[in-house]
């Protein structure tokens, strides 16, 4: 989409490679994505747009929870057990997705 050029290249740029899979995720108020793992495949970007959340990551050491704002971009190893908590009052509104770390 041609919307999406501008967001797509200062993105790839600062990431250090291609993006693929971009697109937008909500959560209501109140709600949640409940404790789930992503296919391992790629790494994989968070960007709040709109709300916050609490990322909630299990590894097997220790529990590690982030707030994650407006306008931060985080980098997220989803191949822990991780769940995402909309702590706003709103329909909390992401743009995620996934890159290649290992790209030359």
């Amino acid at each position: 989409d041609e919307k999406f050029h501008t967001v797509y290249d200062e993105l790839s740029y600062m990431l250090g490679s291609p993006i693929c899979r971009l697109r937008y995720a909500t959560i209501e108020e109140d709600d949640s994505l409940g404790f789930h793992i992503d296919q391992p495949t790629f790494d994989r970007f968070v960007m709040v747009v709109d709300g916050e959340h609490l990322a909630i990551i299990k590894t097997d050491d220790d529990t590690y929870i982030q707030v994650m704002k407006p306008g931060e971009v985080w980098y997220m190893n989803t191949n822990w057990k991780h769940k995402v908590v909309n702590t706003s009052d709103k329909k909390r509104i992401a743009l995620l997705g996934c890159f290649n770390k290992n790209t030359s």
